[in-house]
């Protein structure tokens, strides 16, 4: 399917500064995926198009084009680029963390793209021993995202509920049903705290704490932001979110209301890239493009409304890695810590998260979210009859060591592997729902 067939069948999907696109395609136009909030899709449509115009005199056109979470990104560009009549078609990808462009690059779908030194160098090859950069041209580090746990002081408080300072303490027995999360197999951010909480306390222990924090969650909703939104509504007391959700809340709630932290040695800053991809439709748009978002449009993540330079909207609340925007007066800064100055002794393998990605957000599919209502009345019963850690401890064991799972890993998403998958996906299930009666 062209891109102009898929923009006339799905129009909605595009926006043009705010606006719903439905007209033919322009001839000076930029075709963007991106998992991106609205938010953050207005303010770069609004400041690339300025910018743009000053620069070349010429208005331009963005699409952005929403296939729903990162990973069905990822699937829609391999798929618009296999076969024997590759559609190409699409000129960025742009957001999702760094997980998309590690998998595009290994996939020789990312065109190369050698940022100006003079934007380079204002950017960190490294925060805090992980790459914002791979150095090889391929994609960048737009911005960098923290991970942790936002709180409602005011819920907590009026449920005499602790306040949480580990990933551990959203698997507390008084938790349950006051954790939001949202489901790791439609968001890019929700997977990555899965995966650090595995790599942090290590497979064995990680599963534990996922499979009790997991009964402790009501729903698994599929967008990342609606952890944040829940608990800054009070419909839940302790959100699983990335840093800028948790600081557009309090933002508009503010600190007396919400809080978010960061768990102290067991978490990560990661970058959020931005690339060009192979058989773009306009790369010296898309060059210009990128050379905005890593220039002058890094005010836009960290800016207040209304400070020039800043988003026009709404403030972003994110951490750009342009190192040189951490040292402006800080009343002119939407989010005033700098990620460049956090050390953490914890070492985060951003390659095995992307070696076994499918399989671990399908093991929480089978044994978390598949049989949820059998570990939620689990979990229950071990808390009522006062269970200890080692008497409860067999009904939360996934029954899959991490070397069987990278075993797997190698061929789950081989197609000739496909019922094989559904055969093991549908067995992990049946024998999550069998541990967990033993223990209800």
């Amino acid at each position: 399917m062209s891109i102009r067939t898929h923009h006339q069948l799905h129009c909605r999907s595009f926006i043009l500064i705010g606006s719903v696109l439905c007209s033919p395609l322009l001839a000076n136009e930029l075709n963007i995926i991106s998992p991106h909030s609205p938010e953050i899709r207005k303010e770069f449509t609004i400041g690339f198009a300025h910018w743009y115009q000053q620069k070349t005199g010429d208005p331009i056109t963005l699409h952005w084009l929403d296939v729903g979470g990162t990973g069905e990104a990822i699937n829609y560009i391999k798929s618009r680029n296999s076969g024997k009549n590759p559609a190409g078609g699409v000129d960025v990808f742009f957001g999702g963390g760094d997980l998309p462009f590690i998998k595009l690059s290994a996939a020789g779908l990312l065109a190369k793209h050698a940022l100006p030194d003079s934007l380079i160098r204002r950017i960190p090859h490294f925060v805090n021993g992980i790459k914002v950069y791979p150095g090889d041209s391929l994609w960048y580090g737009a911005a960098l995202s923290g991970f942790g746990i936002i709180f409602n002081k005011e819920v907590a408080r009026r449920n005499g509920l602790p306040l949480p300072a580990t990933w551990e303490d959203l698997a507390k027995p008084e938790y349950a049903g006051w954790v939001a999360s949202g489901d790791p197999r439609y968001s890019g951010s929700i997977h990555v705290m899965y995966e650090i909480i595995l790599q942090a306390y290590g497979w064995e222990k990680g599963w534990d704490i996922i499979l009790r924090m997991g009964a402790n969650v009501p729903t698994f909703t599929k967008s990342a932001s609606a952890a944040a939104k829940d608990v800054s509504l009070g419909q839940a007391a302790f959100g699983m979110v990335i840093d800028f959700y948790a600081f557009i809340e309090i933002e508009r709630y503010g600190k007396q209301r919400l809080g978010f932290l960061m768990p102290p040695a067991k978490t990560v800053i990661n970058p959020d890239g931005i690339a060009i991809l192979s058989n773009a439709a306009n790369p010296k748009a898309a060059s210009d493009f990128v050379n905005y978002v890593l220039g002058e449009g890094q005010k836009l993540w960290v800016l207040r409304r209304g400070v020039p330079g800043g988003p026009q909207r709404a403030a972003l609340c994110r951490f750009p890695v342009d190192s040189t925007l951490y040292a402006l007066d800080a009343s002119m800064l939407a989010v005033v810590s700098n990620p460049y100055t956090t050390v953490s002794p914890f070492v985060y393998d951003g390659a095995k998260t992307g070696r076994r990605w499918d399989l671990v957000g399908d093991l929480i599919a089978a044994q978390v979210i598949a049989p949820h209502q059998y570990l939620r009345n689990c979990w229950r019963n071990a808390t009522r009859r006062k269970l200890t850690a080692d008497q409860y401890s067999r009904f939360f064991r996934i029954g899959v060591s991490e070397e069987q799972a990278f075993s797997l890993a190698q061929s789950w998403n081989k197609r000739e592997f496909a019922e094989q998958r559904i055969k093991i996906m549908n067995q992990w299930t049946t024998q999550a729902i069998q541990r967990y009666r033993n223990g209800s």
